[in-house]
């Protein structure tokens, strides 16, 4: 990665993506394995 903004293009496009197929985003920050696995198992219920 050579800059910030290049950084930045390539999340937008990835959120963009994720959005158009419909792709829910967990956040993961600060989050302990077993906690990000409930939040999946829950999704998926």
């Amino acid at each position: 990665y050579a800059s910030l903004e290049r950084i930045q293009e390539e999340l937008d496009y990835a959120l963009s993506l994720y959005a158009e197929l419909g792709c829910p985003v967990i956040d993961v920050t600060d989050k302990a394995i077993e906690e990000t696995a409930g939040l999946i198992t829950n999704y998926l219920k």
